[in-house]
């Protein structure tokens, strides 16, 4: 069962991770990184599921995951991804993706920070 929990967090981490990497209009979108989240790694079922205990990570980890869903969750988004990436409140809440990120054990995440334009 713990196997089948971590086969969960990996995929919750691969969808965390790429909501920090989400790169217009080269990659994939906020709408299509929310929807690799909630949708194919059924974020909310593993919050609920207390899959992060299951998968052998403490309470900071829950911790720092209830947080990231809850800012989320009230994150009204702009509606293109250039104007989500240039949004203070993205960014407040990138810095919680990035370290929910960390604690799954994806250290390895790159921040998309896009180009001034001249």
């Amino acid at each position: 069962m713990t196997q089948d929990f971590s086969l969960w967090k990996h995929q919750v981490r691969q969808a965390i991770r790429g909501l920090s990497t989400f790169e217009p209009p080269f990659g994939q979108g906020f709408r299509a990184a929310l929807h690799a989240l909630y949708i194919e790694s059924h974020f909310v079922e593993f919050m609920a599921a207390q899959g992060w205990r299951q998968a052998g990570l403490g309470e900071e980890a829950g911790a720092v995951l209830l947080n990231l869903q809850t800012q989320l969750n009230d994150y009204d988004e702009p509606d293109t991804d250039v104007a989500v990436l240039a949004d203070p409140r993205w960014w407040a809440i990138l810095g919680v993706v990035l370290q929910a990120a960390a604690l799954l054990g994806g250290d390895d995440c790159q921040v998309y920070r896009p180009r001034p334009h001249r």
